[in-house]
């Protein structure tokens, strides 16, 4: 479990459970605190965005020929697309 002061500095780690658990827990979430369930919402959702924009990044270096396809290598270089 993270504390605080890791959440404040940005830290993230990845957690693996069970669908059944992951909505167990999401609706206590939103029960509790629906502000913090929603801020997550759309944290989710721009790193989804994100990552939509990266693939669709690499996938149109790979059609042009693979051209800067090395400059592609993070997030915020897929943000112009």
């Amino acid at each position: 479990m993270r504390d605080e002061k890791s959440i404040d500095e940005g830290k993230v780690g990845v957690y693996i459970c069970h669908p059944i658990l992951r909505a167990l827990l999401q609706e206590r979430l939103r029960n509790q605190s629906a502000t913090r369930y929603q801020e997550l919402q759309r944290k989710t959702i721009h790193l989804l965005q994100q990552e939509i924009r990266l693939s669709t990044c690499q996938a149109q270096s790979h059609l042009a020929g693979g051209i800067g396809a090395a400059k592609v290598g993070n997030a915020d270089a897929a943000v112009a697309v």
